[in-house]
């Protein structure tokens, strides 16, 4: 016996599947959710110590000075070749 799927059978397939996968999430959700809520957190932490520890731009104001008032700084960030120019518009 050979079977065929037509797109209608696909279809209905893709959509039970769906809905299985959905139950599935639901019925487990006591089990991974405060496992992966951890992870998130941890993460979002140690971006945000990370981020707070980062002197690479003090010692000067980006919010004064020039339209260009990043000229003349060699430190990262500042190089030609990952900066944006924006015209007024912008």
């Amino acid at each position: 016996m050979r079977w065929i799927l037509s797109k209608i059978n696909l279809r209905k397939m893709i959509g039970i599947g769906g809905i299985v996968t959905a139950l599935a999430v639901a019925a487990t959700y006591a089990y991974w959710w405060p496992t992966f809520s951890d992870l998130v957190d941890r993460t979002l932490k140690q971006q945000r110590a990370s981020s707070t520890t980062d002197d690479s731009h003090a010692g000067h104001d980006h919010g004064a000075g020039a339209p260009d008032d990043h000229e003349g700084h060699d430190h990262a960030g500042h190089s030609e070749s990952t900066s944006l120019q924006l015209n007024a518009q912008a």
